[in-house]
């Protein structure tokens, strides 16, 4: 893109994932229901296609709080400034 002067910088550099390739899932073990793994193929599908995310809302942060709220997706912006561990996280973050 660079070469072809076709590539636009972005303020929070590129979240290439699914619909790149660049991101799935390894290593389901083999005892995985047929039915479970059909839901997990559709999933993959939709976030490859843009029409769901891991980060859609609601999303809670550890503390029981609301990072995202219900019906919106976590930006950019705020997953490079993420300063928290969600819902169901063991563990604590460094302190800063």
């Amino acid at each position: 893109k660079i070469a072809d002067g076709q590539w636009e910088p972005s303020e929070w550099g590129a979240f290439v994932g699914m619909e790149a390739g660049v991101v799935e899932l390894a290593g389901l073990h083999k005892d995985i229901p047929q039915s479970v793994m059909d839901k997990i193929a559709a999933a993959q599908k939709a976030m490859a296609a843009g029409e769901m995310s891991p980060f859609d809302g609601p999303v809670y942060k550890q503390d029981g709080s609301v990072a995202v709220p219900e019906g919106e997706r976590i930006s950019d912006g705020a997953l490079w400034e993420m300063d928290y561990l969600v819902k169901g996280a063991i563990g604590t973050l460094p302190s800063q």
